[in-house]
Parts: structure tokens; C-alpha cells; sequence
């Protein structure tokens, strides 16, 4: 009987100890933080099309690591090359007015930046990206991407495509 009583003790000891190694693992892969990722797009980009022609895209891009949002805008390269005067206004905004602009021009830098502001800036914390040809069609409609909504995560419009045909009409 006592070899028996030994074994048993010894077994729930060793089971208490694989329990006892285990538990702490466990604990802390919990306690690892999770890292940033850096800038993500948020939503669907909104397209822009000038006198019958694909001119570029606007979109809102968001920093995991800051909180920050901003717009960007990319040119397509052909319009570029055909229209190197061309200028575009991007925006950032809230829909409770906070917003930032960037400008470019189609012979610079194919990238246009609107820079960055704290999400929490705006209450409530919903943003979208916009962009606007000047010269275009003499009006200042645009293209935006995905109105997002930060405090759920959710979407308040989708993407608009903004621009205007050959014969300068808006659609």
C-alpha cells in the first residue's frame, strides 16, 4: 500500500508541477502588448476623372501606432504626362469641420499628402479624404473615399467618384 500512496503522491506532484511551468507561459503571452502596424487605408478610395480621364484617387490612410489620419492622393501617370499644370487640392476632414489640406501639381511628386490629425480630434471622430482638380470643369466637386466612423468602426458613406466628362459636365 505504501508503494502505491508514493506513486499517487508523486504523480499529483508532478501534474501540479507541469500545471505550475504552464500556467506562467500562458500569463505571459497575455501581457504582450500588441504592436503598431504603421499607416493602413481605411475604406474604399474615391476616383477622380477630368475631362473624360482618369486622373487619380484620393483614399484616408490611418496610423495604428498614433491615431492620426490623413488623405492621399496619387496621380494617375498618364494624366500627369498629359496635364503637368494640373493642381489638386486634398483634404482630411471631420464631419464636424476639423480639416487639413495638401496641394500638388501633375509635373511633381506623383503622391499628394493632406498631414495628419489625431482622430480624437474631431467629435465625433468620423473622417473622410477628398480631392479637387482646380480648373477643372470650373467647379469645386471631388472625389472622396469611405466616410469612416472611428469610435465603431463603421461607415457613413461609401466612396464618391467625382470628375467631369469631355464636355466639362460633373457626374
Amino acid at each position: 500500500m505504501s508503494a502505491r500512496r508514493t506513486l499517487t503522491a508523486l504523480a499529483l506532484a508532478g501534474a501540479a508541477a507541469t500545471v505550475g511551468f504552464a500556467a506562467p507561459v500562458q500569463a505571459a503571452s497575455h501581457a504582450t502588448p500588441l504592436s503598431c502596424s504603421g499607416w493602413i487605408n481605411i475604406g474604399d478610395p474615391g476616383n477622380y476623372y477630368s475631362y473624360g480621364q482618369y486622373a487619380g484617387q484620393v483614399e484616408q490612410e490611418y496610423d495604428t501606432c498614433s491615431g492620426a489620419v490623413m488623405a492621399h492622393w496619387q496621380w494617375s501617370a498618364n494624366f500627369a504626362y498629359n496635364h503637368p499644370g494640373a493642381e489638386v487640392i486634398v483634404e482630411v476632414e471631420s464631419t464636424s469641420g476639423v480639416i487639413q489640406h495638401g496641394y500638388g501639381y501633375g509635373n511633381g511628386n506623383k503622391d499628394v499628402w493632406a498631414y495628419d490629425n489625431n482622430i480624437h480630434d474631431a467629435n465625433p471622430d468620423t473622417w473622410y479624404a477628398h480631392a479637387v482638380l482646380f480648373s477643372d470643369c470650373g467647379n469645386i466637386m471631388g472625389a472622396m473615399g469611405t466616410t469612416h466612423r472611428y469610435a465603431d468602426g463603421g461607415t457613413d458613406a461609401p466612396a464618391k467618384t467625382g470628375g467631369c466628362d469631355l464636355y466639362g459636365n460633373w457626374y
